[in-house]
């Protein structure tokens, strides 16, 4: 009976245990990262390989003995001391290279889920930015409607003041000329620069209609401006130049009305010469006066409204400026998220390499070592782009962050 040599029970054992660290180590890296891909199944099949070839390295040979040994004699062949200690100090270097590679899974978890938080706060900035921009894009256009209702409704007041004094001086003028048919010539004259007024009323309406106009288009104009707004600033040219009509149409009114106070001012001084004379002269100056307060205030007014309305305008414009800026910085983000992924592909490269060269060293195809586990990590490091990136890289592996970052370097550094 011929007898081949066994491994003992405790050299089992502990190829067991070793090979299960192996597998357990390699496996844990798709679970780590929180990524079900491809090749991270990859690996945990790798793990199983690896596990087997550490077991399979560490059984010692079997022999069968000779042929022509004597009946019933046992032959023991044990295995040289040399191979099973070669398996274990490989085992152990395996272990320790796996052992190596915990600081790397732990700084790759932290930036993914740190990746994933910068992402969700830049995708809330950005909303909130949108809405700041819809919230200034709401104040101007309201900014808008209220300037035209006020110039509507201004206009609209100075219109009705100037036709109801039109028609009481018509009234006055048409009684003086039933009264005096002897100054018909001279009051006619007086009566036709006065209808100059119904040109002034009309200059008035257009005003009241350009403004009308304006309003209608500057709606337009919001409506089309979107984010931008540069339709506003069109807005604003258009007030400054119905203010400056409007100052035009009033200095005109005031040297018509003046032109016919002069001359039924000669033909009452002409004609008359007491005290009824002189109360019809103060009556007309005072109309005269009136007429011209109101071209004045109306002028006035229509000046300081274009101005304000201007100066708000302006301000709305500045807003939704910056709060555009705001949402372009926002989007640019993606760059330096597109980097820390890049990045964290780059270091699962360097782990496949290191993996690989786990296993050649294991069935003993290739050389002793591809890759330093170690340096897995550093190669993730040095494609660093945020300070963000390098607080979380200390506080993964629980170091002092004041000590891990530049206290000068920008948050960024791609832009």
């Amino acid at each position: 009976m011929q007898i081949a040599a066994r491994p003992s029970a405790k050299t089992e054992l502990r190829t067991l245990l070793l090979s299960a660290a192996a597998g357990g180590a390699v496996g844990a890296v798709p679970l780590i990262l929180g990524i079900a891909q491809p090749a991270q199944l990859l690996f945990a099949a790798a793990a199983a390989l690896c596990g087997g070839l550490v077991t399979r390295g560490l059984q010692p040979s079997c022999r069968a003995v000779e042929p022509d040994a004597p009946p019933m004699a046992v032959t023991l062949r044990a295995e040289p001391a040399a191979a099973p200690a070669h398996g274990a100090a490989c085992a152990e270097a395996v272990a320790r290279d796996l052992g190596d590679l915990d600081p790397y899974f732990a700084v790759t978890g932290e930036q993914l889920r740190s990746i994933v938080a910068q992402t969700e706060a830049a995708a809330a900035a950005i909303l909130a930015s949108l809405q700041r921009l819809d919230a200034a894009q709401a104040r101007s256009a309201a900014c808008i409607g209220g300037a035209h209702d006020r110039i509507v409704g201004f206009a609209e007041q100075s219109d009705a003041a100037l036709q109801s004094l039109a028609a009481a001086l018509g009234a006055y003028l048409d009684r003086r000329l039933n009264e005096t048919r002897e100054e018909r010539g001279t009051v006619e004259v007086a009566v036709g620069q006065m209808r100059g007024l119904d040109a002034l009323i009309l200059s008035l309406e257009k005003v009241g209609a350009a403004t009308r106009m304006l309003a209608l288009n500057a709606n337009i104009e919001a409506a089309r401006a979107g984010a931008h707004g540069a339709g506003f600033r069109v807005i604003a040219r258009e007030l400054q130049d119905l203010a400056q009509t409007s100052q035009t149409a009033m200095a005109e009114a005031r040297v018509q009305v003046a032109d016919a106070q002069q001359t039924i001012s000669r033909v009452l001084i002409a004609d008359r010469g007491d005290d009824a004379t002189r109360t019809e002269q103060e009556r007309l100056r005072a109309l005269m006066a009136e007429l011209g307060g109101i071209a004045e205030t109306t002028t006035r007014v229509l000046l300081g409204m274009a101005r304000t309305d201007l100066a708000e305008v302006k301000a709305q414009n500045a807003a939704v400026g910056d709060e555009v800026l705001s949402v372009f910085g926002q989007v640019q983000f993606q760059d330096v998220v597109r980097q820390q992924i890049e990045a964290v592909d780059a270091a699962n490269a360097a782990l496949q390499l290191c993996l690989d060269g786990l296993r050649r060293r294991l069935i003993g195809t290739g050389p002793g070592r591809a890759s330093a586990p170690a340096a897995i990590l550093e190669t993730a490091r040095a494609r660093y782009v945020t300070q963000i990136q390098r607080r979380v890289d200390a506080q993964a592996l629980d170091q002092v962050v004041d000590q891990a970052l530049d206290p000068v370097a920008p948050d960024i550094e791609l832009f």
